[in-house]
């Protein structure tokens, strides 16, 4: 996760068993078309189904808040959600008390995670430099990756993480 969710079904159907059990099913393997209709009903059940579904991380608000109030922390948020679906998730994170000073989509940007080009949108709306001035925390392996790759500080969270098979 943490991809363009285009990306993510394309990689998806690439995958040697789903292209097997595609094929087997349907006669021949996924192709880009199919990879696109899956992914614009995937982008209409996620605008209906995300806002409803979506809670703030106890502790997040108050934290982002201590850190721009007490430390002078400009705070970037980067996703592997699209600006379509940010739009409506941006007023719901806001009414919790999460607004950062920069928001960046996986659709602004020519190459998502675990390339670094999210970081360094974020870094130059925020005018931020060097990278090693800036503290990536991410719950994504790809995001992770991403802090490493654009050489700032990581810290891997796993509150979210569905790869510790874990529940708390």
């Amino acid at each position: 996760m943490g991809v363009h969710k285009r990306l993510h079904i394309q990689r998806i159907c690439q995958l040697p068993e789903v292209r097997k059990r595609w094929t087997d099913k349907k006669g021949s393997p996924p192709t880009d078309d199919d990879a696109e209709r899956i992914y614009s009903k995937s982008l209409t059940a996620t605008l209906d189904l995300l806002p409803a579904n979506s809670k703030m991380i106890k502790g997040v608000p108050e934290t982002m808040n201590k850190l721009r109030t007490e430390l002078g922390v400009k705070i970037g948020s980067s996703t592997g959600y699209t600006s379509e679906i940010m739009a409506k998730l941006k007023p719901l994170a806001a009414a919790e008390g999460y607004t950062p000073d920069s928001y960046v989509t996986s659709d602004e940007v020519t190459s998502g995670r675990p390339g670094p080009a999210m970081i360094y949108l974020n870094m130059v709306r925020l005018d931020v430099y060097p990278a090693q001035a800036v503290v990536k925390v991410d719950d994504t392996t790809s995001g992770i990756t991403a802090g490493l790759n654009a050489g700032c500080w990581t810290v891997g969270i796993a509150k979210t993480v569905r790869e510790l098979c874990m529940s708390r």
